[in-house]
């Protein structure tokens, strides 16, 4: 990220956490982890439909590869465990913004990167694009792609 002018904010969402890493003119300025991660969609999946773990993880690797054939109730826990992360993502913005320390004097969020294997997960590109009005650029399994 070392060429890019502006503030860009990558999201590596993992199993177990989503960092959330500021880079500005492409300088490191702030990151921040996150619980809600791979696993929380699955642990949401088990909760509210009373799965156990393997059958979720399962579900939910169904809403990537073939979301066409995956319950709806499936879509809807997924969809509602994103608008959590999404809430947590919008509070570190406007923190890190509102912190002149931090940002440098940055203003608004010029790109936003996705990475990691839970960054597939159904309608997380959606809820992030919509929410902060911005086209996602990703990078998962080594392929490029950009959202909007």
């Amino acid at each position: 990220y070392k060429d890019e002018k502006g503030l860009s904010l990558v999201m590596n969402i993992g199993e177990s956490i989503t960092q959330l890493i500021f880079i500005g003119d492409g300088e490191y300025l702030y990151s921040r982890d996150l619980s809600i991660a791979g696993k929380s969609f699955t642990e949401q999946i088990s909760s509210d439909l009373n799965k156990n773990f393997l059958e979720s993880e399962k579900l939910k690797i169904l809403s990537v590869e073939n979301q066409n054939n995956c319950p709806k109730e499936v879509l809807n826990c997924l969809t509602s465990k994103v608008i959590e992360l999404n809430q947590e993502v919008k509070v570190t913005i406007e923190y890190f913004l509102n912190n002149k320390d931090l940002s440098k004097n940055f203003e608004k969020i010029d790109s936003i990167k996705l990475s990691g294997g839970a960054s597939l997960t159904y309608s997380l590109s959606q809820v992030l694009s919509e929410s902060f009005k911005k086209a996602l650029e990703g990078c998962s399994n080594n392929r490029r792609h950009k959202e909007s």
